[in-house]
């Protein structure tokens, strides 16, 4: 049973990060798969979340960098509807996951 916030949001943060690692691996396996469609393969499981009731909204952002030679995102979830919170009461519940690849 999870006890508080901060345990849900490892557990979920686990859960998600594993996921977007499976499929960013996937993915550049297949030679044709453009960074559009890795960005709505993590949006189409980020969407299995939210329907199952486990996050509330999400955005996803993941960009190729020419420099490093990789690719580089970001992915934002809230745990509930943050809108009518402050920004520090809406902290609380909202979660990034910063990734390179």
């Amino acid at each position: 049973m999870i006890t508080s916030l901060y345990e849900q949001k490892q557990k979920i943060n686990y859960q998600i990060s594993s996921a977007i690692q499976e499929i960013l691996y996937k993915g550049l396996r297949v030679k044709e798969k453009s960074l559009g469609s890795l960005e709505d393969d993590v949006g189409i499981m980020l969407r299995a979340f939210q329907l199952k009731n486990i996050i509330y909204d999400y955005a996803v952002f993941i960009t190729y960098s020419d420099l490093f030679k990789r690719f580089e995102g970001k992915v934002v979830y809230s745990l509930i509807n943050t809108e009518k919170m402050t920004p520090e009461e809406a902290d609380k519940y909202e979660v990034q996951i910063e990734f390179n690849f």
